[in-house]
């Protein structure tokens, strides 16, 4: 079976890259993941003979110095693969360090699309061009962008993994107090996370509610404000918030399928389209989805979400949830709805396997 190296500088728990080599492993492929990234103590949790895990430690992006000692360092251990699984096109450098290099590139871009995406980068794919792939994986904003630059287009939306949420580990208890999650990246950048703590406070002010948050706190403006305010409602309410940062995703889906309503309140215009990953395991994990935002790569119906409006305030979110939290017969209803809806349009990254097999053939 065939060989192939991932490489990815994202942080070693991202979902996304752990679902592809969690697929590719599954399909019989062998796998290394070389993931360089700041983090001093990675975090990856994949238990199989065929996989190893090698972590490069940076000091950051912009230490070009250091940048360039690991590149020529981990371009030693290249040889022996069939194919290279480039997750950022800032990796692909690496190539110019060992041009005996055999296997075939293909890179998943998802994240710089278009005009956001370096010409550096794109020079570099145009030197590899002789090494690359024709088949290109993207997210869905990609996908016209790149469909003249490749003759393969594959489109993976931001969908979870079936065998993450099953159904024996659900356990919504009728008898506790309902919990209310947030997972994913903590930052204001497209997200109204100062908002949702202070729906979260109404929650928790009420005595009906445990509120859990996951995720890293993103070094981005108005950090240091949402590091204050998660610390004063773990203050205020030390038994019923839990801050757990980041975490490997088998936690995160535990947790998923434990909890009674998912936030995930978004700072974009209504009229743009997005593909958050959160929303769609809300629902596979049975969680009432509160959002105030409804295009969606792919549609949601607005009866499977607690939709609320861009400019509700706080107290009117917290109302609707308590209304909904209180009434138990429409919230199990809603919390099945939810996952049904998922299971029965195959809204699930299995069904990609066919996509990997053409890829990688």
């Amino acid at each position: 079976m065939k060989r192939i190296a991932v490489l990815s500088c994202h942080p070693s728990y991202d979902y996304r890259i752990k679902r592809h080599i969690v697929s590719l492993l599954h399909l019989g492929y062998y796998v290394t993941y070389f993931n360089i990234s700041t983090e001093n103590t990675p975090t990856f949790m994949v238990n199989d003979n065929r996989f190893e895990f090698k972590h490069y430690h940076i000091s950051g992006k912009r230490d070009y110095g250091n940048i360039f000692s690991t590149f020529r360092t981990i371009s030693k251990s290249l040889k022996g693969y069939d194919y290279f699984f480039v997750q950022d096109p800032i990796l692909l450098p690496l190539f110019s360090f060992r041009r005996s290099v055999n296997g075939k590139i293909v890179v998943d871009i998802h994240e710089k699309i278009g005009g956001t995406m370096s010409k550096i980068e794109f020079l570099f794919l145009k030197s590899l061009h002789h090494k690359l792939s024709r088949s290109c994986v993207t997210a869905i904003r990609g996908q016209k962008y790149l469909e003249n630059k490749f003759d393969h287009v594959f489109v993976f939306d931001n969908l979870p993994m079936k065998e993450d949420f099953e159904f024996k580990d659900m356990n919504k208890s009728v008898t506790r107090k309902k919990t209310v999650v947030y997972a994913g990246m903590i930052t204001e950048e497209h997200r109204f996370m100062l908002k949702t703590l202070d729906v979260f406070e109404l929650l928790l002010q009420s005595g009906e509610f445990q509120t859990i948050l996951i995720g890293k706190i993103a070094n981005r403006p108005g950090k240091n404000r949402i590091k204050k305010r998660i610390e004063d409602l773990q203050n205020k309410f030390p038994d019923d918030l839990k801050f757990l940062g980041s975490v490997d995703h088998k936690i995160v889906a535990k947790i998923i399928l434990q909890s009674d309503f998912g936030f995930n309140l978004l700072d974009f215009p209504e009229s743009e389209i997005i593909s958050p990953n959160k929303n769609y395991e809300y629902l596979i994990g049975g969680c009432v989805l509160v959002t105030d935002h409804s295009r969606f790569s792919i549609k949601i119906p607005k009866e499977v979400m607690l939709l609320v409006g861009k400019r509700a305030s706080p107290e009117e979110i917290y109302q609707k949830v308590s209304s909904i939290a209180k009434n138990e017969s429409k919230l199990r209803y809603l919390q099945n709805l939810s996952r049904s809806y998922v299971l029965e349009n195959n809204l699930y990254w299995e069904n990609y396997f066919a996509y990997y097999r053409k890829i990688f053939s």
